[in-house]
């Protein structure tokens, strides 16, 4: 009995022995070239990750030398990045012969579903490229958003939302795809702005005499840009007043000072001179019964 089972053993492992060796004579060709892919897909990983970062490194140093703004440099740096590695994965994806319609088709589809979770997300991203390549405005300056009427000197441009300090000392934070998709008005961008005013006087004051004084004043004005005419026209006729209007280019930087300054002292003047501004008056009368 024992005689036959140990028969039977050495039978059962001479034929799983002839097995293996036959199957390892099949899979060996296969097993020694996948070794070979592995070990270059590594030396090629590390070799692209250097060349990627020295690549990243170069177009950090060469924005930066010509004055580009950090958050341009930082986003052109991630977007090259962005691109060797695709490139570098597509490389490596052919190393080891997986068919890249089947890679770029999952890149696709991946990135089709994180564009639809992220719309808005990529809205702002896309805003604040525009704003940053185009330069609608730029730091230190005055604008107006004309759909919401948000106005502010801009403190601060990211690549999602740009923050405006008021004149009061608020914050507004204003996502980027409002400003590159709605009308805003750059109050700063020029280095001289029309000043104008207005004021109306009596219909029987002297009007040369008015107009001659807003005259003298727009002209002694510290601020107006020397060269520039001086302006002063009757604009209209109302009901109560006749609408005198003086006009005059400043330096922006200094538009609001000279505005205030005109604006008290032209009805310093006309007080002087006595001529007269009008304004809505109520008379009442009291009857008292006797």
């Amino acid at each position: 009995m024992l005689e036959r089972c140990f028969l039977a053993a050495s039978t059962v492992t001479e034929i799983d022995g002839e097995k293996v060796e036959s199957w390892f004579h099949q899979i060996a060709p296969n097993m020694t070239a996948l070794l070979v892919r592995i070990i270059l897909v590594i030396l090629v990983w590390f070799i692209g990750r250097k060349v990627i970062r020295v690549v990243s490194g170069w177009i950090n140093r060469l924005l930066t030398g010509k004055n580009t703004s950090s958050t341009v440099v930082k986003l052109a740096s991630g977007v090259i990045r962005t691109a060797l590695y695709v490139i570098l994965i597509s490389s490596l994806a052919q190393v080891l012969e997986i068919p890249l319609t089947s890679f770029f088709a999952l890149l696709g589809t991946a990135g089709l579903a994180v564009g639809l979770a992220l719309q808005e997300f990529l809205k702002n991203l896309a805003g604040g490229v525009l704003i940053l390549v185009l330069k609608p405005f730029r730091l230190g300056d005055y604008i107006i958003e004309d759909n919401n009427k948000n106005e502010g000197t801009v403190s601060e441009i990211s690549l999602f939302y740009t923050k405006l300090l008021t004149v009061d000392n608020r914050t507004i934070v204003i996502p980027n795809s409002a400003l590159t998709n709605n009308s805003l008005t750059n109050v700063t961008e020029q280095d001289r702005r029309l000043l104008e005013i207005k004021v109306g006087i009596a219909y029987h004051a002297d009007l040369k005499k008015a107009k001659e004084i807003m005259e003298d004043l727009l002209i002694s004005l510290d601020n107006r840009i020397a060269g520039e005419d001086v302006t002063v026209v009757v604009s209209s006729l109302e009901e109560s007043s006749v609408v005198i209007m003086g006009r005059c280019m400043v330096q922006s930087e200094s538009y609001w000072k000279a505005r205030w300054f005109a604006t008290e002292e032209i009805k310093l003047r006309y007080d002087a001179q006595g001529i007269e501004i009008p304004y809505n008056k109520l008379d009442v009368t009291v009857k008292r019964e006797t």
